[in-house]
């Protein structure tokens, strides 16, 4: 843990350079992305790691790091102090965001809000006021603060501390995307065995829950739109946050700014990663849909598939292809949620053209590209060694709504 690996691959995607960059110290490296100022010459990256136990996590370990120089040796520690579990939710994914402020991904202390003094993966540690939440630090403004380590127990955040709670009551969010439509989306993890709401569904909530009471059960992970503001279910006493969810639980109402789940992608799938596809493979077929890597059941991939305007034409024309219409003939962006629609790569051969495919290293390849398509190898997919793709199952329409990142203006491709 702590190591970082910066791969070059040739034209057959055979790995032919690894360089290791042993900067960190050991730790859960769990989040990296690149500077929006580097350049093919002078890579500059920001890492998101925290102490090295997946159990025994100590406390206010979460640190964000800016890796530069001759084979990133320059360490350059921006935010120290932010919350870490006793168990394995720390900090997690990080990317900058089309306003130029970097997104951090925060774990949540507790299983569901609050510590049940029971001797379970969580232990008795609590919320704290930067936990269970995505966050936002404008890490580019030249009088930038960023200790912001907070005691237990407390409420505020430290002066010295210039990050803020963009949206909040996301459990374990490993990662997010920003999507070239303007909209943030992220999968969240739900609870997987035992957690407890807080002991109140109303302010102060503060202290240890009743295990046998207040424990919800087994909840779904679920894929949300980032909006500022919204608040996702996770309760955090810590910034007043009692309500599980829509309140059913707990028997109360939501609160005001509760926002629901735009789709349950199902128990225990351990949704973590996730992209915005940008590539021509399937003559564009999946470009612009959302990819979302599962750890646990399945160990798949879910594709959130984008309903766009659809006309004969272009390069594809061929009987049932479909190209894409210009963006500004698509206002919205409609999606098809294939609920455990999973795609699993299934052999490595070439398929006829008009068939769905994705290029064999796509998922893992990632969309690192910012400003239009992958030109770098690195990252490229291409159309020669394939596999199959196999949807499982069907699902629905939703219409996803919300204001984008930078209030209307389209966003570039993600930056991380």
């Amino acid at each position: 843990m702590g190591t970082i690996h910066a791969l070059t691959f040739d034209e057959d995607w055979n790995v032919v350079e690894d360089e290791v960059i042993e900067t960190l110290d050991e730790g859960l490296t769990l989040g990296i992305t690149y500077d929006p100022e580097s350049t093919p010459d002078n890579v500059i990256l920001w890492i998101s790691h925290s102490s090295p136990h997946v159990y025994g996590g100590q406390i206010n370990s979460s640190v964000i790091t800016r890796l530069s120089g001759p084979n990133h040796s320059v360490r350059e520690d921006i935010i120290t102090g932010l919350p870490r579990a006793n168990a394995n939710h720390a900090i997690n994914g990080i990317h900058f965001g089309t306003d130029g402020r970097l997104y951090i991904a925060v774990g949540s202390n507790t299983g569901t809000g609050a510590p049940h003094g029971t001797t379970g993966e969580f232990g008795d540690r609590p919320e704290q006021p930067l936990s269970a939440a995505l966050l936002v630090a404008d890490v580019k403004s030249p009088t930038f603060q960023g200790e912001c380590a907070t005691p237990l127990y407390e409420f505020g955040i430290p002066e010295a501390c210039d990050v803020s709670v963009f949206s909040s009551g996301l459990r374990n969010m490993y990662d997010f995307t920003v999507h070239s439509n303007g909209y943030l989306y992220g999968p969240n993890n739900g609870l997987g065995v035992e957690g407890t709401v807080p002991p109140s569904a109303e302010a102060p909530c503060t202290g240890l829950a009743d295990l046998e009471t207040d424990n919800p059960g087994a909840q779904g992970d679920s894929l949300y739109l980032l909006e500022e503001g919204n608040y996702y279910g996770h309760p955090n006493p810590y910034r007043d946050e009692c309500v599980f969810g829509d309140g059913t639980f707990q028997g109360v109402d939501p609160l005001p700014n509760y926002t629901p789940a735009i789709w349950d992608l199902g128990l225990n799938r351990s949704a973590d990663g996730i992209i915005e596809y940008d590539g021509d493979v399937a003559c564009g077929a999946l470009d612009g849909d959302l990819l979302i890597t599962n750890y646990s059941v399945g160990d798949s991939v879910t594709r959130v598939q984008a309903l766009r305007g659809w006309a004969l034409g272009g390069p594809c024309r061929q009987p049932g292809h479909r190209v894409r219409r210009p963006a500004a003939d698509r206002p919205g962006t409609e999606w098809r949620v294939l609920r455990g629609r999973v795609w699993r790569l299934a052999g490595h051969d070439r398929h006829p053209a008009g068939t769905g495919v994705l290029g064999e290293r796509g998922a893992a390849a990632g969309r690192e590209a910012r400003g239009g398509r992958r030109r770098d190898r690195r990252h490229r997919l291409r159309g020669g060694r394939q596999g199959r793709l196999r949807p499982v199952q069907r699902g629905a329409r939703v219409r996803l709504r919300g204001r984008h990142l930078d209030r209307g203006r389209p966003a570039a491709r993600r930056g991380g």
